[in-house]
């Protein structure tokens, strides 16, 4: 799977700040996704999303974990962000610990990342002046972490930035958050403290990437908390297991 990661020892942010470290691990292997709720909601989902997934207009690529977290978010939102999970929350990586980014024009919810990429044109003479074409009608969650940093959202997550003033990393959107507590929807609700688990989802041809995973477990603040969902095990075919599933998810 991925190569064996060596102990990690703290970093400096761009800010000069130490970053969060978490505890280093011999093996580099991601622990999968074993409580019997994580698994029964989220296979769910990426059932849906490989039976009917959105396919980006452009060249009808199959959008799969974006539709996942379009129905994560929906559910979220449908219980007025009192819920447990919360779909492709960013991170600002320069705070140590990663901090979540929250909507400006509503603080109490995370930001939502534009399902567009848009690009700014200039006017070589009236800098002031600007406009924005569609370039993409849909982005992956790679694309977006390559291309945004925290300071290039505005209040939900629009784009205004150069995109060649972006420092790569500095922006991490996981999955999936488990959260402990959901009665307080606020920054606080979705913080290092307050995350039962940060859950990467891997749909068949997808893998993790290291990078990717040093980073969520610096959000996750343990490499424990980070877990991984192979949805290939999500099989709707296997009737007893999801029956398990949601007798150990009712009690």
């Amino acid at each position: 799977m991925n190569e064996p990661l060596k102990p990690r020892t703290a970093s400096r942010a761009p800010d000069g700040k130490t970053r969060s470290v978490t505890k280093p691990h011999n093996s580099g292997m991601v622990l999968p996704v074993t409580d019997p709720l994580d698994l029964w909601y989220l296979c769910e989902k990426a059932s849906y999303a490989k039976a009917i997934p959105y396919k980006r207009a452009k060249d009808g690529y199959p959008m799969y974990q974006r539709t996942v977290s379009q129905l994560v978010r929906c559910d979220n939102e449908a219980f007025r962000y009192h819920f447990p999970y919360c779909g492709e929350v960013g991170f600002d990586m320069s705070k140590s610990p990663p901090q979540p980014i929250m909507s400006k024009r509503e603080p109490h919810r995370p930001s939502n990342f534009p399902l567009s990429q848009y690009q700014q044109l200039r006017n070589r003479h009236f800098e002031q002046l600007t406009s924005m074409r569609i370039e993409t009608d849909l982005l992956s969650k790679t694309d977006l972490e390559e291309i945004l940093s925290p300071t290039s959202l505005t209040s939900d997550g629009a784009l205004g930035i150069d995109r060649q003033k972006n420092p790569r990393g500095l922006l991490r959107i996981p999955d999936v958050l488990r959260l402990r507590a959901f009665g307080n929807p606020s920054k606080s609700q979705y913080s290092q403290s307050n995350l039962t688990s940060v859950i990467e989802m891997k749909f068949p041809g997808d893998r993790l990437a290291r990078d990717q995973q040093i980073a969520y477990e610096d959000i996750a603040g343990d490499y424990q908390k980070l877990r991984l969902l192979e949805t290939k095990n999500c099989d709707s075919s296997d009737k007893q297991k999801w029956r398990e599933w949601v007798r150990s998810s009712v009690s």
